[in-house]
C-alpha cells in the first residue's frame, strides 16, 4: 500500500491519496481549495494511473471538505463519512466565513460509514474506528495488514484534536484516544495535520495518551 500526502489550504490539511498495486485508490480528506491545489491532486492521480474508488472523510470540518465536491465530480466516485457528521456539515458555511473561507456548496454524503465497517478498494481494506470527540462523528481508518492508521484530527504527533468547536467533547476524545493506544506499537499514524508518527512513539511521548 502506498500513502501519498498532499498538504492543502492555509490550515495545512494532510490529504491522503492511498492505493495499492491494483491502482484502485481512495482519497482521504480532500482539502484542496484553489485551482492550483486542485490541479495538484488531479496530477498526482493521473501520474500514478489511479482509479479513485471512494472519497472518505475522517470528519467534516470545513478545512477538510474544501475539495470534496471537486473530487467527487472529477473522479465520479462516492463520498463516505460518518452519519454524525451531518450536523457538522450544516455549519460548514458559517465556519468557513469565520475563518475567511467561502464554500459554494455543501457536499452530500453518498454513503454513511459506522464503527467496524470495512472499506474495500483493490486488494486493500481499512476498518472504520469511530473516534468521536473532535467532532461527533470523527473516525480513524485502520489497516491491520499494513500497520497504518489514518487518524484525522483525533491524534497528532504529540497532541490531540481541539474540542472547543461546536460538537467537540473533551471526555469523549480522551476515550477515543485510549482506543487507539491499544493498537500495535509499530502502527504508523498519519494525522490530519503535521508529521506522521507511530502508536509506540505517541504512547511514550504524547501526554494525552498517559
Amino acid at each position: 500500500m502506498t500513502v501519498k500526502t498532499l498538504v492543502f489550504n492555509p490550515f495545512m490539511v494532510n490529504t491522503y491519496l492511498i492505493f495499492d498495486e491494483s491502482k484502485d485508490a481512495i482519497i482521504v480528506d480532500p482539502a484542496c481549495y484553489n485551482p492550483t491545489e486542485a490541479a495538484q491532486l488531479k496530477k498526482t492521480v493521473d501520474e500514478n494511473g489511479l482509479n479513485v474508488k471512494y472519497i472518505v472523510n475522517t470528519h467534516c470540518h470545513v478545512d477538510h471538505i474544501l475539495g470534496v465536491e471537486y473530487a467527487k465530480n472529477l473522479f465520479e466516485c462516492k463520498w463516505l463519512a460518518h452519519p454524525e457528521e451531518l450536523q457538522v456539515l450544516e455549519s460548514a458555511p458559517s465556519h468557513a466565513q469565520m475563518f475567511g473561507f467561502s464554500i459554494d456548496k455543501i457536499p452530500i454524503i453518498d454513503k454513511t460509514i459506522n464503527d467496524g465497517e470495512v472499506i474495500l478498494f483493490g486488494n486493500s481494506e481499512f476498518t472504520v474506528i469511530a473516534t468521536p470527540g473532535h467532532t461527533p462523528g470523527g473516525i480513524c481508518l485502520y489497516s491491520a495488514n499494513e500497520g497504518i492508521l489514518i487518524s484525522g484530527d483525533t491524534l497528532f504527533k504529540g497532541s490531540v484534536g481541539r474540542t472547543d468547536l461546536e460538537g467537540g467533547d473533551y471526555e469523549m476524545l480522551m476515550e477515543s484516544v485510549q482506543k487507539l493506544k491499544n493498537l500495535p506499537s509499530e502502527t504508523i499514524v498519519f494525522p490530519g495535520h503535521g508529521p506522521s508518527s507511530t502508536i509506540g512513539e505517541e504512547v511514550k511521548q504524547n501526554p494525552f495518551l498517559k
